[in-house]
């Protein structure tokens, strides 16, 4: 099964499923611990809760007991529900006054409570982590790069130039490695563990080759520094970190509807500043006429004293 999930992780990298699996790796840990350990303690009081129950008659060994515990609290299961109703008295049907107190609260405590909460939990966690995923895979795949990029190489600065095709070079390490490691495992007085060493020590040493560092190569003034950005960014999207202070523990929803209040905003700010802007330029327009106006009147006022005198 760890292969299985190392696979799975191997994936992250690539464009069409990193997006998709890091959120639901990342919204299945770290953000999972507080609910995980209630919910591991709350579990245990009523396993060791049904145990002493157990210990009191002597009628069923702890694994009974446990394998019933989880099959009533996480599963809901039927049969489980019988086996804790008849651990004082053995009476599978009815149970006891005891017995049904307890099923009656790990019934609403833990089936209906904690379950949904920690479902809630999930939730919440998953809607936070998909909202970063485009920005966790980036960084993932800037993280990949960095450790290709501390391992060691082979070959030698001075060697570079005989060895001109280190693919070829790592294939035929493959090979050999391969060819080795059959031999190893049809010998059957050596351990399993020695082919499995040599198996790895081959892919090692192909990975060594294959990464040669590119600041080593004749041309390696010819680079550059560059930084990728999306071309679809706007600064004028992104909020600062301080928009949320007013509410720390809002859910993505209402982050989200902040946001949106914000740049609703925004655009009504601006909005209201361009109509100041055209209505002031509509005054300005009517103080020109106006002037305009007075100047003429000015000019013919002058023309008549010049008549006059």
């Amino acid at each position: 099964m760890g292969r299985w999930v190392m696979l799975t992780w191997t994936f992250r990298a690539f464009v069409w499923a990193g997006e998709k699996i890091l959120p639901v790796l990342q919204a299945s840990f770290v953000p999972m611990g507080g609910i995980l350990l209630v919910t591991l303690f709350i579990f245990a009081g009523f396993w060791h809760s049904f145990a002493a129950l157990t210990l009191a008659q002597g009628v069923l060994d702890q694994y009974q007991v446990l394998l019933a515990t989880l099959r009533l609290l996480i599963l809901g299961d039927g049969d489980g529900a019988a086996v804790v109703l008849g651990l004082y008295n053995g009476d599978e049907e009815l149970g006891s006054h005891i017995t049904f107190i307890l099923w009656f609260i790990a019934v609403i405590a833990f089936c209906i409570c904690l379950l949904n909460l920690f479902i809630a939990v999930h939730g919440e966690a998953y809607g936070k982590a998909q909202e970063t995923a485009h920005i966790s895979f980036l960084q993932e795949r800037a993280a990949i790069c960095l450790h290709c990029l501390l391992m060691p190489c082979w070959l030698p600065t001075g060697w570079q130039s005989q060895a001109s095709c280190p693919k070829a070079l790592a294939v035929l390490i493959y090979a050999l490695t391969f060819v080795a490691w059959g031999v190893l495992v049809w010998y059957t007085q050596l351990h399993p563990w020695v082919a499995a060493g040599v198996l790895l020590a081959g892919s090692l040493v192909a990975d060594i080759v294959l990464l040669q560092l590119p600041w080593r190569k004749e041309d390696s003034e010819k680079l550059f520094f560059w930084i990728c950005h999306r071309d679809d960014y706007d600064d004028t999207a992104s909020l600062p970190a301080d928009t949320f202070d007013d509410a720390p523990g809002a859910s993505a929803e209402q982050q989200e509807a902040v946001v949106r209040t914000s740049r609703l905003s925004t655009k009504l700010g601006n909005l209201k500043s361009s109509v100041e802007m055209q209505r002031f330029g509509t005054d300005l327009s009517g103080l020109e006429g106006r002037l305009s106006h007075l100047e003429k009147c000015v000019e013919r006022a002058m023309a008549a004293f010049a008549v006059l005198e």
